[in-house]
């Protein structure tokens, strides 16, 4: 086994060489996990995130751990869900700011949330803290809630519905957000960041780039049964299907997060993508072996 490591700034940028002028391929938000890869060079780790991605970051950007330890952080903890969330010294609004982090950014609840609307938390370092009620929240994916979801769901048609609807109500709360080519948070993210990140958010790992893998998440279906919350893969790109032929996306020519359409009639039809989907992607409808 590898040596572990998790992330302790809000924001680690993942290069592909070692040195900061280099590609930026990736971004791990605070509390992502990965391992080690034995190489080290001018202040840099290569690592493999914890979703497969390989790359390059600053050693200084982690927290170096046993596997156990790692685990532990990484199978009960909390998502920030607000765009951004001030993990605060005490319990009122007016206190010291501990750090600032990105929607995506795991931490721990320590405590039951109190009376007053403040949720005491802590962080890598073992400090405490104090968010409000309803900036960050525990991981739900149907039955499996609690658990990191690798493999394809096999849930309720009730419980696949909610998460369905879930899954798009995230992706649009990026809406606006600038492009920004690795990127995978409010700053700035760029297409499959945008998807693999609203998978994230709910428990579900998928490969963070647009093509399909066999050992995530993600299984090819037929375009015509493709459901609001599937994925949509084009040449180097791709996005996230809301239904009646819409769907979101982080391109760089729309300017950031934005909606367009498969439809040639309607205002927001896109045509140099709708001609070129190869496939569709979904979570959804696969028995557990």
């Amino acid at each position: 086994m590898k040596d572990m490591v998790m992330v302790k700034w809000p924001v680690l940028p993942v290069y592909k060489k070692s040195c900061e002028g280099s590609e930026r391929t990736d971004e791990l938000l605070y509390g992502m996990w990965g391992q080690l890869m034995g190489e080290r060079q001018n202040g840099f780790v290569r690592i493999c995130t914890g979703y497969g991605y390989e790359g390059w970051c600053r050693s200084d950007g982690l927290k170096y751990g046993e596997w156990d330890v790692c685990r532990t952080w990484c199978s009960s903890r909390a998502f920030v869900q607000t765009r951004f969330v001030d993990v605060l010294a005490e319990p009122r609004v007016s206190s010291e700011v501990m750090i600032t982090l990105p929607r995506g950014s795991l931490i721990t609840v320590c405590e039951e949330e109190r009376a007053d609307g403040w949720q005491p938390v802590e962080l890598l370092d073992r400090r405490r803290g104090y968010v409000k009620t309803g900036q960050i929240s525990l991981m739900r994916t149907g039955k499996r809630a609690g658990f990191w979801q690798w493999g394809p769901l096999n849930v309720s048609a009730g419980e696949e519905k909610l998460l369905r609807n879930c899954l798009v109500e995230t992706a649009k709360g990026y809406l606006g957000t600038p492009y920004r080519w690795g990127g995978k948070s409010p700053e700035g993210i760029d297409c499959s960041g945008l998807c693999s990140l609203v998978y994230w958010l709910h428990g579900i790992i998928i490969y963070r780039d647009s093509r399909i893998l066999p050992e995530y998440a993600v299984r090819e279906i037929p375009q015509e049964q493709m459901k609001p919350a599937d994925l949509l893969y084009f040449p180097g790109h791709m996005a996230m299907y809301l239904g009646e032929g819409k769907y979101i996306h982080s391109s760089f020519s729309q300017l950031g997060v934005t909606v367009n359409s498969l439809n040639p009639g309607d205002e927001d039809y896109f045509p140099r993508l709708a001609g070129s989907l190869k496939a569709v992607g979904s979570v959804f409808g696969f028995q557990e072996t």
